[in-house]
Order: C-alpha cells, then sequence, then structure tokens
C-alpha cells in the first residue's frame, strides 16, 4: 500500500488556499500557534511544507488555471465524509467561492469563476447508495443523519464531474461490510455518471489517510518519516480502527476499476507522513487548513487538467 514516492519540503511562505478562512479547523490552529507566539509582534507565519513527487512534475493551482480547466463542464461534486468537506473548503478559498446553500456538517454548495462552476459536497460517510431503511435521500433535510446525504440521478445529472471517497469511519461489519458496500457504490455511481454524461463524466476516487496518534505534540514540527507515521497510526484510538485504513484502500481501489474510467487521486502516499498539523489535541484525523490538503487540490487539478487534455488531442 505504501507508495510514498516523493519528499515534503519546507516552504517558505503558504501558496496554496491562504490563511484561516474556513471554520472547521481555523480555532484550533490559529488559535494554538497564536498562543504559543503570545507577546511576539508579529505572529510568525505557521511552517508549511510542499508534497515534491519524485516521478512527475505537477503544476500548481490557482484560480485561474482551475477556472480554466472546468470552462464548460457541468460541475464539481464532492460525496465522501468529513475530510472531502475539508478538501471543498480549501478549494472554494483557491477559488474565491460564494456559498450558496449550506446545511450544517452536511452539504454545502458554492458557485465559483464568475458564476460558471457550481461545486458542492454531499456528505456520506459510508457511500451508501441504498435507499433501504432511509426515509429520504435529501440531503437539505435538517434531520437526516450527516451520514446518510445521499447520491443520486437527479443529483449527479447536474455534475459531470465527480470525486468520492469512504473509508475514515468504521462501520458495522468491519472491513467485509466495507468491502460489500463500497463494491456496491462504485457499481452504482460508474453506471450512473456514464448513462448521465457518456465520454464526458470524469470521476475521481480518492484513497483515505488514517489519523495519528500523539498528534497533539506534533502539530507543528512538520513531516515524519514512513515508519514513524505507521508506528503514530497505530497509537491512535483503536476505538478508529484506524489501522484498517490500508486494507480499506484496497477494496476501494479494487471496486472502483480504473478500466471502469475512474482515476484514482492518492492522497494516502504525501499525507500518511503528515503527523502534524491535526486539528486539535483530541483530533488525530482532520487537519488544519491551509496544510496537508492542500495537496489533495494540486493533484485534482492535474487530473482534470491531464483528462481535458487528452480530451483535446
Amino acid at each position: 500500500m505504501e507508495r510514498v514516492h516523493g519528499r515534503h519540503g519546507r516552504s517558505p511562505t503558504n501558496t496554496g488556499s491562504g490563511p484561516f478562512v474556513t471554520g472547521r479547523t481555523a480555532e484550533g490552529c490559529g488559535k494554538r500557534w497564536a498562543a504559543e507566539h503570545e507577546g511576539e509582534e508579529p505572529v510568525p507565519p505557521m511552517p508549511y511544507w510542499k508534497w515534491e513527487p519524485s516521478a512527475c512534475r505537477l503544476e500548481e493551482v490557482d484560480e485561474a488555471k482551475f477556472c480554466r480547466v472546468m470552462k464548460g463542464r457541468k460541475g464539481l461534486l464532492f460525496a465522501g465524509d468529513s475530510l472531502t468537506g475539508e478538501m471543498i473548503d480549501t478549494l472554494r478559498a483557491v477559488l474565491r467561492a460564494t456559498r450558496v446553500k449550506h446545511v450544517k456538517l452536511k452539504m454545502d454548495t458554492y458557485t465559483a469563476c464568475d458564476g460558471e462552476l457550481t461545486l458542492s459536497w454531499y456528505r456520506n460517510d459510508y457511500l451508501d447508495t441504498r435507499l433501504d431503511g432511509f426515509d429520504t435521500p435529501r440531503c437539505e433535510e435538517p434531520d437526516i443523519s450527516i451520514s446518510q446525504c445521499m447520491t443520486y440521478d437527479a443529483t449527479l445529472s447536474q455534475y459531470d464531474t465527480l470525486l468520492v471517497n469512504a473509508g475514515a469511519h468504521r462501520q458495522l461489519g468491519g472491513v467485509e461490510a466495507y468491502g460489500s458496500m463500497i463494491k456496491t457504490a462504485a457499481e452504482s455511481l460508474t453506471a450512473s455518471m456514464r448513462r448521465l454524461h457518456g465520454d464526458s463524466a470524469i470521476l475521481v476516487v480518492r484513497n483515505t489517510v488514517p489519523g495519528h496518534g500523539e498528534s497533539f505534540d506534533r502539530m507543528f514540527t512538520g513531516p515524519v518519516n514512513l515508519d514513524t507515521a505507521l508506528d503514530l497510526v497505530e497509537k491512535g484510538p483503536p476505538e478508529f480502527e484506524w489501522t484498517t485504513i490500508r486494507d480499506k484502500n484496497t477494496l476501494l481501489e479494487e471496486a472502483f476499476d480504473a478500466t471502469h474510467g475512474r482515476t484514482l487521486l492518492d492522497a494516502y502516499s504525501p499525507t500518511i507522513l503528515r503527523a502534524d498539523s491535526h486539528a486539535s489535541a483530541t483530533d488525530g484525523l482532520h487537519y488544519c487548513l491551509p496544510g496537508p490538503i492542500d495537496h489533495w487540490v494540486v493533484l485534482l487539478y492535474n487530473i482534470l487538467l491531464e483528462k481535458v487534455n487528452s480530451d483535446n488531442k
């Protein structure tokens, strides 16, 4: 599973998503950094590291570039858990997007690129595509579980670019149950995107990064090596079952087979080394924003750029 082909380099400035402008992690990260530098004027910028892959060169992303690569497309939908929510938080900061719909912890919709692009996040911790047992598939309903914001054709028809993920949350039945559910989701989502959008459909599958134990003491210390990272995963709270995520990632990639048109966004390889930058003393899973998730947006942009360039040949 460990595909670590690159290194993290200390960057003098954050060229990613800007200062702490998002609500999910600004309080934990920004306040602690300010407290550690109380009395200093000005407060120094937080340390920032960028991933440098060894096998290729990645194009940096900015608002103009991302809008250009999405020009003419219907929209971009993120379906997944709260880390997927952090990813759209990062992207909307890059795009200076305007939020037009919000259901707390469940969904967000934004417009960007001078109103030409719609991007949304629908929370679904397990990519559950079944209707059985749920009263409604509507994300707008305030009483629906935060993990059951489901995506069906009526939603997918509005978005020809789909990014999905599931795996960070444990579920009854363990890894076996995850494998069964993710296989069903892959079949449903792949078929729907192909039927609704044909060759224009873009399906991106992000693998999952486990949390790290002892994260509070490492918030600003920078990346670690792989052996240390895996040791810290094992030191996480056992009830979170972070050690099962490598097996879940294998099942995820098998279910969303590349021959069926999906592209893998490998968040795991660079981010497993980021035992730093976690959001709080009790949260070794989510990240400060900006931070490691900035690179996920860079990866997404490069995936879209390659797809568009390939289609134009």
